[in-house]
């Protein structure tokens, strides 16, 4: 089986981003890869702290934020064909 990364693009609603990150830890094999990225929306600099305390010491999960706001399609292309160094399979989780 090929590996996977991730991307989930997030950009508000902490409480159910929290859901779902504490799921990706708990269920992905960590031979797979995670990639968040933040879409710079009006909680960013909170969804940031957040992630990164979340996310520390799992070394499968990256975190990147867009400089300006993209929206859906421009963040996950960005992900997918920028940030995204991998030959792995991609699965977007929205």
């Amino acid at each position: 089986m090929n590996r996977v990364t991730v991307v989930v693009p997030v950009y508000a609603d902490w409480p159910s981003l929290k859901d779902c990150l504490d799921s990706l830890v708990k269920h992905v094999d960590k031979k797979n890869d995670i990639l968040i990225v933040n879409d710079s929306g009006p909680q960013a600099d909170m969804l940031e702290k957040n992630i990164k305390e979340l996310i520390k010491g799992h070394d499968n999960f990256r975190y990147e934020r867009n400089k300006k706001n993209l929206g859906f399609v421009g963040t996950t292309n960005h992900a997918v064909n920028e940030l995204d160094k991998t030959n792995n399979d991609i699965l977007l989780l929205n």
